[in-house]
């Protein structure tokens, strides 16, 4: 058993559903797409190659007749749910876990360390989230624009700073799926 955001997980998933394109495009990044059956609107419809993906809409409004015949192992979602819902989720053994979609660089790290965690369990763990972090960190270019320092890491997820404030969002998240999983997780 695992414990991802404060949920214990007792096996690897083996059927996952996701609210937020952040979730779905980073357990592809990772080489985890396969276990991805339900994701949002936006995802599923820039995605429409695999049939295998159920419409799930939005984190703010969850399609809960697809997510309850889904039935997933796991949900993750940025956003709390209805008490409703995540009653019907509970009485299916379904582990709802929820992550803040990441803002910043470290948020980002950690996110990926999460879902980590949640596919491979404690014992390979430490190995694979130093690996694939490394990797990440290694394939980091900055490059400053108008005052804004750019990152682009080769997972597709851009993050800007502003070098005047030192706040830092994320700016977009094209995915270039294969290059950083192939590199890291083979």
């Amino acid at each position: 058993p695992v414990t991802v955001a404060g949920v214990t997980v007792e096996s690897a998933p083996q059927k996952v559903a996701v609210l937020t394109d952040a979730a779905a495009s980073y357990i592809t990044t990772l080489g985890y797409g396969s276990y991805l059956f339900g994701a949002p609107t936006t995802y599923v419809n820039k995605n429409k190659s695999n049939s295998a993906l159920v419409d799930l809409g939005s984190a703010l409004l969850v399609d809960e007749d697809a997510l309850l015949e889904l039935s997933p192992d796991v949900l993750i979602t940025s956003n709390d749910l209805s008490t409703g819902l995540n009653d019907k989720l509970t009485l299916r053994n379904v582990k709802v876990i929820k992550l803040k979609t990441p803002e910043a660089y470290d948020e980002v790290k950690n996110y990926f360390a999460e879902l980590i965690n949640l596919f491979v369990g404690e014992k390979e763990y430490e190995e694979v989230k130093t690996t694939f972090l490394t990797e990440m960190d290694n394939k980091l270019k900055t490059s400053i624009i108008s005052g804004v320092m750019c990152f682009f890491l080769t997972a597709g997820i851009v993050i800007q700073m502003n070098t005047v404030s030192k706040s830092t969002t994320t700016v977009g998240k094209t995915m270039i799926e294969n290059e950083l999983r192939d590199s890291v997780l083979k």
